[in-house]
């Protein structure tokens, strides 16, 4: 005689199978989504495969300033160099001893068709700061003038000077400057060249 399960024992052994299945499906999913999830991309930093550098320092690069006639002057009494190059060198010079200054004149400057006697340059230049009692020299075009010594007994020692440095000469006192002339050496009217130089030999009034 066969056995038969009853139908309560098939139910219950259908619904053990349908339970455990569930359990098994779960327990995939849920691995799955574990596996899903690690599978994600997470950020990493990037590694550089450069070796890191310090910044360069930055390079201190000295600027000279361009030459220029307006630099400022540490002198409260200075002002700029007047233009007298293209001038006759007589106005120049008195020019330049209106404003105290001395002046040393240079002949024999090309002329580049100038003039003899025009000033082609200065020393220091035009807008240049100079100051009183500063000496300047004018470059004159063609060669020195020819000079005589003008006759000066009776003068003040300080007159003759000055008559003798107006001329175009230089002057040496052998003995003193003070008094009256007495005699110049080369004497009156001799003739000598701008620039030469006239001994003022002076005596107690």
């Amino acid at each position: 005689m066969k056995r038969g399960f009853s139908p309560a024992a098939t139910a219950a052994f259908v619904t053990t199978l349908v339970v455990l299945g569930l359990v098994g499906w779960s327990i995939g999913w849920l691995a799955a989504g574990t596996e899903l999830a690690s599978s994600e991309p997470t950020a990493t930093p990037s590694v550089s495969s450069s070796p890191s550098r310090a910044p360069s320092p930055a390079v201190s690069r000295s600027v000279t300033p361009s030459p220029t006639a307006s630099v400022t002057p540490h002198r409260t009494d200075s002002f700029e160099m007047p233009d007298l190059v293209g001038r006759k060198f007589q106005e120049a010079r008195q020019q330049a001893f209106d404003k105290r200054l001395g002046v040393t004149v240079k002949f024999d400057e090309p002329a580049n068709g100038k003039p003899a006697g025009t000033v082609m340059r200065t020393i220091p230049e035009a807008k240049e700061f100079v100051w009183p009692g500063l000496t300047v020299v004018l470059h004159v075009a063609g060669p020195p003038l020819k000079l005589s010594v003008p006759p000066l007994a009776g003068k003040t020692c300080t007159e003759g000077k000055d008559i003798l440095v107006n001329a175009g000469f230089r002057v040496t006192y052998p003995n003193q400057n003070k008094g009256t002339v007495s005699k110049t050496e080369p004497p009156a009217f001799t003739e000598l060249k701008w620039n030469d130089e006239v001994q003022l030999y002076c005596a107690a009034s």
